[in-house]
């Protein structure tokens, strides 16, 4: 079956919709992973698991919850007109700067919200931020954390390395010269 769909990124909906083929008892999980597949360029840096699948373009913009990895796409964006809404994690749209992935951005920092936490709350739970992080060293060798002074970078490398304890962890400080070889 043809399951019609379209991506949203950086809450700019794309103006044509597509499709992919899927078997008949498919779900979200099968059709995001299909999604993943068939846009390859632009997903290049997401996981097809951050897709966030909705029914329709006023779903997501009530901001109901995304339809469920499970749920059977049978009846689902049969047509162009009932193309389902993928949207792509914006974290994800710019996560890399030559080459290096990057955690942090001025941009997300400067807009108060950044993958769901809310700068101008007096309290950020650092969970999904932690969950993210750990996702990317999995996927990646070197990782970049690139913020402003004192927005909590050193803290969150902290919490992580006492989180995440199956990782061989080193301390870098550019505050002073130091040689490379002192490094390794």
């Amino acid at each position: 079956m043809k399951v019609w769909f379209k991506l949203v990124k950086e809450g700019k909906v794309e103006e044509s919709a597509t499709k992919v083929q899927l078997n008949t008892d498919a779900d979200v999980d099968d059709f995001r992973d299909a999604v993943k597949v068939k846009c390859s360029n632009k997903l290049a840096s997401v996981d097809a698991m951050d897709l966030q699948v909705y029914l329709n373009l006023k779903s997501l913009e009530n901001k109901e919850q995304p339809i469920k990895p499970s749920f059977s796409v049978s009846n689902l964006g049969l047509t162009e007109e009932s193309a389902l809404f993928v949207v792509v994690p914006v974290a994800n749209l710019n996560d890399t700067w030559l080459g290096v992935p990057l955690i942090l951005d001025d941009e997300n920092l400067r807009s108060g919200t950044y993958n769901g936490l809310d700068s101008m709350s007096n309290y950020l739970p650092r969970l999904p931020l932690l969950e993210k992080l750990y996702r990317m060293v999995k996927r990646n060798t070197f990782l970049l954390v690139a913020s402003p002074q004192a927005s909590g970078k050193t803290s969150l490398l902290q919490l992580f390395c006492n989180r995440y304890t199956e990782f061989k962890y080193k301390y870098i400080s550019f505050a002073k010269k130091i040689m490379a070889t002192n490094i390794l």
